[in-house]
């Protein structure tokens, strides 16, 4: 069997690029469908078809593990955990609901009034 030239290694990465379609690849390629077609029907040619989408479906199946392992070590994890003074989302964690709060906004309000100096003889302020 020959080894493929670099013209066909070429034409395989257009072949990949065009996602396997050869009327494409032969477009990219500036070549006629005709010889695109012959260089397809090449058995060097098809093993290294093989040989690549072997390496494509590798490299998938390593992503797709990644982002499941990401996915199971992000899953446990709870937003009541971050603010444990916060007792609206402790409670919600007590009954298991915690989990299911994606976003808080916390305000805290601050109170301005006079001070205990300025009360009036009856206890109010003003």
């Amino acid at each position: 069997m020959r080894v493929p030239s670099l013209k066909h290694r070429a034409f395989v990465d257009y072949y990949f690029l065009a996602k396997r379609n050869v009327v494409r690849a032969a477009e990219i390629a500036g070549i006629p469908l005709r010889t695109a077609q012959s260089i397809i029907a090449r058995p060097e040619i098809k093993l290294l078809i093989e040989e690549r989408q072997a390496e494509l479906s590798a490299v998938v199946t390593a992503s797709t593990t990644e982002i499941v392992g990401i996915l199971l070590r992000q899953a446990p994890g709870d937003i009541a955990d971050l603010f444990p003074n916060e007792p609206l989302l402790q409670d919600a964690k007590k009954n298991g609901d915690s989990r299911l709060v994606k976003k808080i906004k916390i305000k805290e309000i601050v109170k301005l009034g006079k001070s205990a100096d300025e009360e009036d003889e009856d206890g109010e302020l003003g």
